[in-house]
């Protein structure tokens, strides 16, 4: 089988798909062998053979162990593949380098020296034979002591048979030897095309001292120098920053407690570890600086021995240009940040010390507010005790009256009956009058109570805030009553609708100071320059809730100043004394105080409507 099938006794074929599926191989056949790694590159071995299958007459250079000395893999081996598309065969042909190489200097050396025994063998014959073999064997002689390994033209010597066969050998010999340098040559002109294919990576390759022995055009690009005027005659210190080299190499002094100069800066830590990657300074023949990152390996013959290194080198100046621009914004941004906190921290400051003002103002704001309901609860004080006064007035002025008429005819009976001329007429007169008077004296004193009463429930409302129990809808027919003077001068009727007992526990003097702004409001607005107006008042109990609606027939408000009713000082009645208060402070009790709701909707020359919502367990 193919399996068997060996280029050398230490090569043989192997071929594998592009799932790592091993189809022919001495050990490994219908194996995965993904898991096996390259150790130079630490990647898949079959992968880098891939990847060499990729360019024609490429060939993959690596590491392995042999079969003799398995797992240690320092034995450089080569192999040439090529693809087979139809069957997604990957087929490989390997060899070990020292092997085929070593074979082929083995080789040169066995026929040099069959060539020189020959030579003996003959010159032997020739002093038995004569000088029948000594001219051919002579001008073979010559024929080899003139070739060399660069140039190995035929050998032709007529001669006998002998000597024929010997001609023929040596040919055959420098045949194979010709084949073998091809290959060679070949391998050398390979790695030469792929050195010189990364034009952008500089490959250099010293010997063991530090003398260049390779330059691709890929540091030919990034030094500026020549290959021909480099290899061989200057050493890889050259292409370095001499200060750098003496601060890499006092810190490696450091590490390795001893003296470290020269070439060993470069080579201390490939020879102890295999490589070293790290950032270095390179100096262009122009003089300019490059930063670049520098990878340096061991090259290791055959026997493990060192005997040069080689170096990659990789221009990163526009990362690091990148990297130095991004540390530098990263610092100004961290800068910024700290500025930005420093800001916040004023800012907070600036809203702390705010705040407190705003709180303060609002303190303020609210003392107002209050000092202003206090001063409306007092003028509407004021203005219920100087209407209740008028009320009062008419009926104890009727009573007055009254008591001074019964008064002077009671002096005038008192007179006849003094005088003895009292008549039964006189006294039946008399009991007629009084009794009219008393009738109407009566009915005066009631009107008079009944407006006290009023009064007197309203007004300590007024002045004394407590919660307490009440019939909303009596205590509303109370305003109204309290009001009757403000408007028994105008043609204004107020109707109310209520259920027959809402009873609720709240302020009562809230409620007046609501009714009696919504009242006077209408009545110094609503009914401005107006003969008539009406104005219905409805009371519900809706689930937890007590709604509220007024209603006037006055002349409107437009949509405009629907939006600013409840600012404070909002008034257009403001050269007639108005304050622009009586809405605001109608909003803030119903809002703040009694935890309700209060809207308006009004159309000029219809009237306007007020909705008020009031929850009945915090009213």
């Amino acid at each position: 089988e193919i399996n068997a099938k060996s280029i050398s006794n230490e090569g043989y074929f192997i071929i594998f798909d592009s799932k790592h599926d091993m189809k022919v191989h001495p050990t490994l056949k219908d194996m995965n062998v993904s898991h096996l790694l390259n150790p130079v590159t630490n990647q898949s071995i079959t992968k880098n053979l891939m990847g060499v299958a990729d360019f024609e007459g490429q060939y993959l250079d690596y590491l392995w162990d042999k079969p003799n000395d398995k797992g240690n893999y320092i034995y450089e081996k080569t192999a040439y593949v090529t693809y087979f598309e139809p069957l997604d065969w990957y087929i490989a042909s390997t060899f070990y380098k020292d092997e085929t190489y070593g074979r082929i200097d083995q080789f040169i050396m066995t026929i040099t020296t069959v060539a020189v025994i020959l030579i003996l063998t003959a010159a032997a014959i020739s002093y038995w034979i004569g000088t029948g073999l000594t001219t051919p064997l002579m001008s073979l002689v010559e024929k080899l002591r003139v070739t060399n390994y660069d140039n190995m033209p035929f050998i032709e010597i007529k001669g006998t048979s002998e000597i024929n066969s010997l001609s023929d050998s040596m040919n055959h010999m420098i045949e194979s030897m010709k084949v073998y340098k091809k290959d060679i040559l070949d391998a050398h002109s390979q790695t030469k095309v792929i050195m010189d294919s990364a034009t952008h990576m500089a490959i250099i390759a010293t010997d063991s001292k530090g003398e260049v022995t390779s330059f691709n055009i890929g540091a030919e690009n990034l030094l500026g120098y020549k290959s021909e005027d480099v290899i061989l005659n200057e050493t890889a210190e050259l292409f370095h920053l001499q200060s750098e080299l003496d601060e890499r190499a006092e810190d490696l002094s450091l590490i390795y407690k001893r003296k470290v100069s020269g070439f060993e800066t470069f080579t201390l830590i490939p020879d102890e570890v295999g490589y070293e990657e790290r950032e270095w300074t390179f100096v262009n023949q122009d003089g300019t600086h490059i930063t670049v990152n520098l990878i340096v390996t061991k090259i290791l013959d055959s026997d493990g021995v060192i005997i040069g290194y080689l170096g990659l080198a990789n221009n990163i100046s526009a990362k690091k240009e990148i990297e130095d621009k991004l540390k530098k914004r990263t610092e100004e941004l961290k800068r910024a940040v700290t500025n930005l906190i420093a800001h916040e921290e004023h800012l907070e400051d600036m809203v702390r010390e705010r705040t407190i003002k705003l709180e303060e103002s609002l303190r303020t704001i609210q003392d107002t507010q209050n000092q202003l309901i206090e001063s409306e609860k007092m003028a509407l004080l004021g203005s219920l005790v100087a209407g209740v006064a008028h009320e009062i007035n008419t009926p104890v002025g009727i009573g007055v009256t009254l008591s001074s008429s019964l008064e002077g005819r009671t002096k005038h009976i008192a007179m006849l009956l003094k005088d003895n001329k009292l008549t039964k007429r006189n006294l039946e007169e008399y009991v007629d009058v009084v009794s009219d008077i008393a009738k109407m004296l009566s009915h005066t004193m009631n009107q008079a109570g009944e407006l006290i009463q009023s009064f007197k429930l309203v007004a300590v409302d007024q002045s004394i805030e407590n919660k307490r129990e009440f019939n909303l809808c009596e205590y509303t027919t109370e305003i109204i009553n309290s009001l009757g003077s403000k408007f028994s001068r105008s043609n204004v009727t107020i109707d109310v609708d209520c259920d027959d007992v809402i009873k609720i526990f709240s302020y009562p003097g809230t409620f007046y100071q609501i009714f009696t702004n919504l009242m006077m409001n209408s009545l110094n607005h609503g009914f401005d320059n107006r003969e008539e107006g009406h104005i219905k008042l409805s009371l519900r109990e809706v689930e937890e809730h007590i709604e509220i609606i007024y209603k006037d027939d006055g002349i409107g408000i437009s949509e405009e100043e629907v939006k600013k009713i409840f600012e404070p000082f909002y008034t257009t009645k403001r050269n007639k004394g108005g304050t622009g208060l009586g809405l605001n402070i109608v909003n803030n009790l119903i809002y703040q105080k009694l935890l309700g709701s209060f809207t308006c909707e009004s159309k000029l020359g219809v009237g306007t409507k007020f909705k008020i919502i009031i929850p009945k367990e915090k009213a």
